[in-house]
């Protein structure tokens, strides 16, 4: 080695299960000598997290349905014990035996979603009966409980005695849940359960929303939740905004979508059944290989949850899917409230959905989330209905996430056919899973 040159020596030592690479930056001279030495241990070997995934299936007590039936609902439900990292949630219908598939076309998953509170342990059973009592007394339900419990502050802007509750997280999808990639590969997973320490414990609620469409005069107008085939307004309490021709403020909790006539009276009693939500957790206890991930959604009518979240699309005359008049387009620019890796991100939207896509603040394509629609009638392949839509992950050739900046400005983009419109209680979302270290809303 020549005088006064620089050559990078890389040394691997295994120390008793421990993987530790040495990097020394040795100089020339004589005697040489060791300039620098940058000692970095990688310790995946003696993780669990990275080694293996645990599993386990729950489900949630009994849901009468009869043909036109809607509930919205919200449980307390189990989940994994301890402090753990979610890997994969899988979820759907299934009979009262817990084990039969329930196709859409009987019962639609409009939606679920999983939300995780941190709740007081002094008092805690009052705390959560609060808790469910304002989940199930707005009508929208889950339309405005994000806004509005995020905003609560931190558990850390809390030093004191604790006196209510805070949402941590939630996650969700609806009728393509069957088909939707969600799994998180290691060292990523969204971290949950008892981590809050002494004064506050975990406690999960689940919110599923379904509607029974056997016999319905017609079934996309229920999935749709078109105000004119659900009876949303009983009490005559329900003031609609100007225009609005359905979604979530006409199939509420215990309306009902119009049914044939054979369907209804004692003939629909008897076909009167219990179902059951079924979920499947996939985790890993909770260790420093873990990489935690935020999850960023966007919404493309971006007022956001609690304010529009639904929109709707008119008619197409010429009724020609590849006719550019028959595609509903709209564009959004948000910023990203974090700085990350992108490690995922998925779309949701309902039938008649055409892509969801996001972008760079440079013009890149991140990701392009298109509906996988069923074409036939087994459970998880039913025709007209979105049973799956599909996900993006680092590009394949480098393996290298996009990292999103902090306040990076994102372009969103969703499509719709206006063929067999109009449509309604549409949604225009995007999931993007980055690694930010820390789990949470933002």
């Amino acid at each position: 080695m020549g005088c006064g040159g620089l050559v990078a020596m890389t040394m691997v030592v295994r120390v008793v299960g421990l993987l530790v690479t040495m990097v020394i930056m040795q100089s020339g001279g004589a005697t040489g000598g060791v300039r620098e030495s940058l000692i970095k241990p990688v310790v995946e070997m003696r993780c669990e997290s990275i080694n293996g995934t645990r599993k386990r299936e729950f489900v949630t007590r009994a849901m009468s349905f009869k043909p036109g039936t809607v509930h919205n609902l919200f449980f307390f439900v189990d989940a994994p014990e301890g402090r753990f990292a979610t890997r994969d949630f899988l979820a759907e219908m299934v009979l009262e035996d817990a084990t039969t598939p329930v196709p859409l076309y009987d019962t639609y998953l409009h939606h679920w979603l999983m939300y995780e509170y941190a709740v007081p342990k002094n008092d805690s059973d009052a705390h959560k009966h609060d808790l469910m009592e304002e989940l199930q007394s707005d009508p929208l339900g889950q339309l405005k409980v994000s806004a509005r419990h995020k905003d609560r502050k931190r558990l850390t802007e809390y030093p004191g005695a604790p006196d209510t509750w805070f949402l941590i997280q939630q996650f969700g999808v609806g009728a393509e849940t069957r088909h939707t990639n969600t799994k998180m590969p290691a060292p990523y997973g969204f971290e949950g359960g008892d981590r809050f320490g002494e004064d506050y414990e975990s406690v999960w609620v689940l919110n599923v929303h379904a509607i029974d469409t056997r016999g319905a005069i017609s079934r996309m107008s229920c999935t749709e939740c078109r105000c004119d085939v659900f009876d949303f307004n009983k009490t005559g309490a329900v003031i609609l905004p100007e225009g609005y021709h359905g979604g979530l403020a006409c199939c509420h909790d215990e309306t009902h979508c119009l049914v044939k006539n054979e369907f209804q009276g004692e003939t629909g009693m008897k076909l009167a059944r219990n179902l059951r939500f079924r979920y499947t957790w996939s985790w890993t206890p909770w260790d420093e290989c873990v990489q935690p991930l935020t999850n960023v959604r966007l919404d493309v009518t971006e007022i956001g949850f609690g304010e529009q979240l639904e929109y709707e699309v008119g008619a197409c005359e010429s009724n020609d899917p590849n006719d550019e008049v028959c595609i509903d387009t709209k564009v959004s620019y948000q910023r990203s409230p974090v700085s990350g890796p992108l490690i995922s991100a998925v779309g949701h939207f309902h039938a008649s959905g055409i892509s969801a896509s996001i972008w760079s603040k440079d013009g890149t394509l991140l990701c392009e989330s298109l509906p996988i629609y069923g074409q036939g009638h087994s459970v998880g392949n039913e025709s007209g209905y979105v049973v799956g839509i599909t996900s993006c992950w680092p590009p394949a050739d480098t393996g290298v996430p996009y990292y999103i900046t902090k306040n990076e400005m994102l372009k969103f983009v969703v499509k719709y056919s206006m063929v067999d419109g109009p449509h309604t209680g549409l949604m225009g979302l995007i999931n993007l899973k980055i690694a930010t270290g820390r789990t949470g809303l933002v």
